[in-house]
Formats: C-alpha cells, sequence, structure tokens
C-alpha cells in the first residue's frame, strides 16, 4: 500500500477521520518536512502536523486555492508554527506555502 494511500483513513465524514500510526511515527523523527496535498489539507494538517518536532517543517501545496490560513490557523497558533519564505513563494507566484515549528 503505498503511502499517499495511508495518509487518512477515508471515513465517513472529516470528523470521523483517525491519523494513520504508522505516519505519525515517520512526522515524529526530528527534522522532517511534511507535504500537505492529499485530498483534504485541513484535516490533513489537523492530523499530522502537530506531531512534528520543533525545527521539522510542513509544505502546504494549493494556498489560496484550495486552502488558505483561516483554514489552517489553529494548528499553526497551538503548535507554535510560523510562516517562512513567503516572499519567496510570492515572488515565483507559487502555490507552496513553508511552516515551521518554533521551538516549544
Amino acid at each position: 500500500m503505498s503511502l499517499r494511500k495511508t495518509i487518512v483513513q477515508w471515513q465517513k465524514s472529516p470528523e470521523d477521520w483517525q491519523p494513520v500510526p504508522s505516519v505519525i511515527e515517520r512526522v515524529s523523527r526530528p527534522n522532517v518536512l511534511l507535504l500537505v496535498d492529499n485530498g483534504n489539507k485541513k484535516e490533513e494538517t489537523r492530523l499530522y502536523c502537530p506531531h512534528l518536532k520543533p525545527g521539522s517543517g510542513f509544505l502546504i501545496h494549493d494556498w489560496d486555492v484550495e486552502v488558505g490560513m483561516e483554514d489552517i490557523r489553529e494548528v499553526v497558533e497551538q503548535n507554535k508554527f510560523r510562516m517562512a519564505y513567503n516572499d519567496v513563494a510570492e515572488m515565483f507566484g507559487s502555490h507552496l506555502r513553508f511552516f515551521v515549528r518554533e521551538p516549544l
């Protein structure tokens, strides 16, 4: 089974989605860069980004197309992530945004 198919155990509604333990184990390691680009980026962010260690980060795709700060603000603020290199992303017209987790 591919990792893409194991990211979220698809169930009837997003409120019922549960994280996959093997993915939690992988993203809980030091120095991880997680790419958030599954079918529901808000839920993928909620399920996995809190497990990233300080210094690790995530790239989220389709920024301002399918997802924006209003969708992930709670995870970002509660887990002390900060957006980094936004000026570079905007300069290139990128739909990717990078967030890094600050020390707790």
